[in-house]
């Protein structure tokens, strides 16, 4: 078996533009892949199609703006209620679409229509009608609009859907990047050059099929503050940090501006991540003035990042269970924690991180074997500083290499002290339980991979497909996720939820990295449940 090994202490990532804990909601996120689409046409053919979508003079326009290229913005969705258009959003995952709240007054009676070009076609088609794609209609399943949205005065204009069923997807069905940490809304901020996307008016008091796009420059805020709030001192606080004021560039056809119609579309651009491109929202489209002159008002994305990501993550990959025994019933989170992970352990030896893993209960931490000496003096780290030293090392017997069985148990010398940022996660315990949770588990199709600096929704191939991929074993799970770096015990978790009680549980631990980079082998934690009992409650 062929495999990267993780020294901690060594460990580095592929420079980007951001730091390393820059992840996004979705990591299939802002890339369009033309090159799938196109694979039985000739390099010649492509080259034609290409300058075919550059050189039509289309004379409908955002206001100002341009025709955009069929396959360009596969994350744009058409939202519509009894048939009629009603606004623009975005696909951010492959459930939820973003949009502007004021865009949500029809709730759950919204439909969300992807993979749209032409809004008056359901094939899109081009190269003379012989390559089409049809684009594919979702119902709205919920909504969610923050609490502090105020209808008038259109503060915190910005809203999530959730669609009734998982998206597919394609070549001209695709997310966009949604960065998923607030503190990087400083680096977004100084772009000073984005797009706007959208079906809406066109400059002539009618709205376009076909998708258009302009281009927008930010501008200082007491521009808009002035047009819009005048002296109104509180609302034009209120909305400094939260909107983005922008501009169209001016252009032979006059300014551009986004206009009616395209109120929950994105503004938009590429940043350099992880040695690529990736088309990243910054805003959503709010408001702007009546005659759609050039000035308008975006929703700044990068504020409600830690918004968006916890609505999704809680509402999204759950597992539920009726009726659960668990191990330690303090891992169901009933209230809100200042630590989204506080189960989340650090492995020490000498100040030095050897691995990562969890906490299983009040004594226990579970991890990988791999780089665990069997006598040292370990320590294990928690938030905000909270050390514990670890009284035995406890590895699996049949563990020999990071191959097979690569997990452990550390038992601590002091009971940990549960706290809002200190908890542990969810395990089942009892054997009939545990093949409850071991059910649910081989069903997941996505979960989360969790380390030191960040989190990101992965995908879970089968277990027949992991065979393909790698050299696992029974007891071994694996996902597959670009530029996304793990270290050992990195653990894979799930959500689980019984009415209104909430927790993490825990579904692998990181092994190894396949050859290719874009697979993590994990170790699963279910198919070691009897060993792991036992241990537990043999020292209870």
């Amino acid at each position: 078996m062929s495999s990267t090994v993780w020294l901690i202490f060594t460990f580095t990532l592929v420079q980007m533009s951001f730091p390393v804990s820059s992840t996004f909601i979705d990591e299939n996120c802002g890339k369009v892949k033309e090159e799938n689409l196109f694979q039985n046409i000739t390099t010649k053919t492509i080259r034609k199609l290409k300058e075919e979508n550059e050189s039509q003079n289309i004379t409908e326009k955002i206001v100002g703006g341009e025709k955009a290229k069929i396959l360009e913005n596969p994350w744009m969705v058409v939202l519509s209620w009894n048939g009629e258009f009603v606004c623009g959003g975005t696909l951010i995952n492959n459930r939820y679409v973003l949009t502007a709240a004021h865009c949500m007054v029809n709730g759950t009676e919204l439909v969300a229509r992807l993979g749209v070009y032409d809004r008056s076609k359901e094939l899109q088609c081009w190269n003379l009608n012989r390559t089409c794609l049809r684009s594919v209609e979702y119902a709205v399943e919920a909504i969610h609009i923050p609490a502090s949205y105020k209808k008038r005065s259109l503060g915190d204009d910005i809203g999530l859907l959730r669609l009734d069923r998982m998206v597919v997807y394609m070549d001209h069905i695709r997310p966009i990047c949604i960065l998923a940490d607030n503190r990087k809304k400083t680096l977004l901020d100084a772009i000073s050059q984005f797009k706007a996307s959208g079906w809406g008016d066109n400059g002539v008091d009618t709205k376009t099929d076909l998708l258009l796009q302009v281009d927008l420059l930010r501008t200082d805020w007491a521009i808009c503050s002035k047009i819009f709030w005048g002296d109104n001192q509180t609302i034009d606080n209120e909305k400094e940090n939260t909107k983005i004021c922008g501009v169209g560039k001016m252009s032979a056809n006059g300014r551009g501006d986004s206009c009616n119609g395209d109120s929950g579309g994105p503004i938009g651009t590429h940043i350099w991540i992880n040695g690529g491109t990736r088309y990243t929202q910054l805003g959503v489209v709010s408001y702007g003035t009546s005659d759609c002159s050039g000035k308008g008002v975006y929703t700044n994305v990068m504020h409600y990042a830690n918004w968006i990501k916890k609505t999704v993550d809680e509402a999204d990959i759950k597992v539920l269970l009726p009726k659960k025994d668990l191990l330690d019933e303090a891992c169901y989170d009933n209230f809100i924690r200042s630590d989204p992970y506080p189960w989340l352990a650090t492995v020490y030896l000498y100040r030095f991180v050897l691995s990562y893993g969890a906490l299983i209960s009040k004594k226990f931490v579970m991890t990988t074997a791999t780089f665990l000496p069997d006598s040292a003096p370990l320590e294990v780290g928690f938030a905000e500083g909270a050390t514990y030293h670890v009284k035995a090392v406890n590895k699996h017997p049949d563990f020999k290499d990071l191959a097979a069985d690569d997990i452990a148990l550390l038992e601590l010398a002091d009971f940990v002290q549960y706290a809002a940022h200190i908890s542990p996660i969810c395990l089942p315990s009892t054997t009939a339980e545990a093949e409850v949770f071991r059910k649910k588990n081989r069903r997941l199709l996505k979960a989360t991979a969790v380390n030191s600096d960040f989190s990101s929704n992965v995908e879970m191939p089968t277990h027949s497909q992991c065979v393909r991929y790698a050299n696992v074993s029974s007891n071994q799970i694996c996902t597959r996720v670009e530029f996304l770096g793990l270290s050992s015990g990195s653990p894979l978790v799930t959500t689980i939820v019984t009415g209104s009680q909430m927790g993490h549980s825990l579904v692998g631990l990181a092994s190894y990295e396949g050859e290719d980079g874009n697979l993590t082998v994990y170790t699963s934690v279910d198919s070691y449940m009897p060993w792991i009992l036992g241990l537990v409650n043999k020292t209870a």
